[in-house]
């Protein structure tokens, strides 16, 4: 057992994500290019907004992080990837969340920074996640010297899992017409969108998270019949899986769904 004292770390803000979440939440960066988020640098400065000056000269950046939502009271050192359907590995050899120290390391798009706010896409994280470090994205330094070559683990240079066929039914294509931007009405709206642009931008997301089939290993082998639900900004999705299809069956607001809604609303006052 280790005599060391425990390190403890603030959180420099809180992350307003698309994903409201775990159910939903791509397992990597890439999958979905379009998700948006905010975040607020929390007032540890005295200006705030001077810890992010000259951070718009830079396209990307990693955000450190906290998986705040692991449930898990014990650490396993094996885990099983989705992607190895079941076979286990070290810990250490993976992006698991569950960790002995639950810290999470992403690349995101820097899109703009407006005062103490940065708006990020190509996000795979929850809302409320705590961050708690950015750091810029630069080539040179974090991608290896040019004649070093990179090695992987052969379960990583296999060929990736084929993409779903995503359907969206009629219902479905409709029930998401209804959804707008939220710079085109001030009054709330059940259908008004928090981050993302327009419902064309609302249907891409969708569609890059059901084509990645964000189900968990059980659900794939367990659970074929259930119907999956996940949300995306205001939006609760209904998604049933036949074989190689994906289909969108349902689309309602996260408002009318109770649970949804009272963690929005908690989430909400928590970025305040």
């Amino acid at each position: 057992m280790s005599s060391m004292p425990p390190i403890t770390f603030n959180a420099i803000g809180y992350l307003k994500s698309c994903f409201v979440e775990k159910n939903g939440s791509p397992r990597q960066p890439s999958v979905c290019r379009q998700s948006r988020a905010q975040l607020a640098i929390e007032s540890n400065f005295t200006n705030p907004h001077h810890s992010l000056m000259s951070l718009q000269q830079f396209s990307h950046v990693w955000l450190i992080f906290l998986f705040h939502m692991n449930e898990n009271t014990h650490v396993r050192a094996k885990i099983k990837p989705p992607r190895l359907d079941g076979e286990k590995i070290g810990v250490f050899a993976s992006r698991s969340p569950h960790r002995p120290n639950p810290i999470g390391l992403t690349l995101a798009k820097l899109d703009k920074v407006d005062g103490n706010i940065i708006h990020l896409s190509g996000i795979d994280i929850v809302d409320g996640t705590p961050i708690l470090d950015i750091k810029p994205y630069i080539p040179d330094y974090d991608n290896p010297p040019a004649d070093q070559d990179i090695q992987l683990a052969s379960w990583l240079t296999l060929p990736p899992v084929k993409p779903l066929t995503v359907q969206f039914t009629s219902q479905a294509e409709d029930d998401l017409q209804q959804f707008f931007p939220s710079e085109n009405n001030t009054s709330h709206s059940k259908y008004q969108l928090q981050l993302l642009k327009d419902s064309d931008e609302a249907r891409s997301v969708i569609h890059d998270v059901v084509a990645s089939d964000p189900r968990s290993t059980y659900r794939r082998n367990k659970c074929t019949d259930e119907v999956y639900h996940f949300t995306v900004d205001k939006l609760n999705i209904s998604c049933k899986f036949e074989n190689e299809v994906a289909i969108i069956t349902q689309i309602v607001p996260v408002d009318d769904i109770q649970h949804l809604r009272d963690k929005f609303m908690k989430n909400a006052g928590s970025h305040q």
